[in-house]
């Protein structure tokens, strides 16, 4: 038997797995109710499980989407690519402190609205997801969803915008794994992996951090190219090499194109014309506003 997913209720202590859902007296240990699609139940291959304020039982699965049930386990309603979510395999469900409900699908992740009774949006790589495979999820203390993928980890602000976090932050490389995730006394949000634990302080990574200034490698703000040489190639860096693989950088020369463009470390201009040019240079912590 495979185990994807546990939840406690009351006495009891619920098991998804891929043989149904097995419901064990916390007590004694023994079986009190094996629930199978051979017994009248929707699906055997469970990969999640959840429950909502109203005590209705919200079970993913592998294929067949997600279905809710009543305390009693009476099928309220089913949630599949026909009404509603991106993908029929539904790998975690995660219950907020509003009282709404999030599904880790494997090609979105899918907010279902308590005050409407639908789903109010699905997230994807257009509102900036890293990775449409979902596959746990977890809440921090400020409300924001922070959620694994297969390309690393995305945090979903309360404001809806979102930032992504790969191995260049720190986290493990390799796929991340179904549901399997936990949040510490302290709030570090844990996420496991086929390449090990990523822990994850929201506090910290949320802060705003300030940066050093850029410096330009030739040690001068100023630079002279005489009308011969309309050529001019340029290097520059945040000193400090600990931030070397999570700072993002743009420039722009306002006088000759106000738009900020991203770029690398070292920018190369041609057939500059002649005059007196500004060229500014920005940098960015990686998935942060710190600029």
């Amino acid at each position: 038997v495979e185990v994807s997913d546990l939840i406690e209720i009351s006495d009891a202590i619920w098991t998804a797995t891929n043989q149904g859902i097995f419901v064990i007296n916390r007590a004694n240990g023994r079986l009190m109710k094996h629930y199978t699609r051979e017994a009248g139940f929707e699906d055997n291959l469970v990969l999640s499980i959840a429950r909502d304020r109203g005590g209705n039982i919200w079970v993913g699965t592998y294929g067949r989407g997600a279905f809710v049930f009543d305390p009693d386990m009476q099928l309220i309603s089913s949630h599949g690519t026909r009404n509603g979510i991106p993908s029929n395999n539904v790998n975690d469900l995660m219950l907020d402190s509003s009282g709404a409900m999030w599904m880790a699908t494997s090609e979105g992740l899918a907010h279902f609205s308590k005050e409407f009774g639908m789903f109010s949006h699905i997230y994807t790589r257009s509102d900036g997801l890293n990775n449409e495979f979902i596959r746990a999820l977890a809440e921090d203390s400020e409300g924001n969803v922070w959620a694994s993928t297969n390309s690393g980890v995305s945090c979903i602000l309360k404001n809806g915008s979102i930032r992504n976090f790969d191995s260049r932050d720190g986290l493990p490389n390799g796929n991340f794994i179904n549901g399997s995730v936990a949040v510490s006394p302290m709030g570090q949000i844990c996420f496991g992996s086929t390449g090990g634990i990523g822990l994850i302080d929201p506090a910290g990574i949320n802060s705003r951090r300030a940066l050093p200034p850029v410096i330009f490698k030739n040690g001068t703000d100023e630079v002279t190219v005489s009308h011969r040489n309309n050529y001019l190639s340029v290097e520059f860096c945040v000193p400090d090499y600990s931030l070397a693989s999570g700072v993002d950088y743009s420039y722009r020369i306002a006088d000759l194109d106000p738009q900020w463009r991203q770029c690398e470390k070292e920018l190369s201009f041609d057939h500059l014309p002649y005059g007196h040019h500004s060229l500014e240079v920005m940098a960015r912590l990686r998935s942060t506003d710190s600029d």
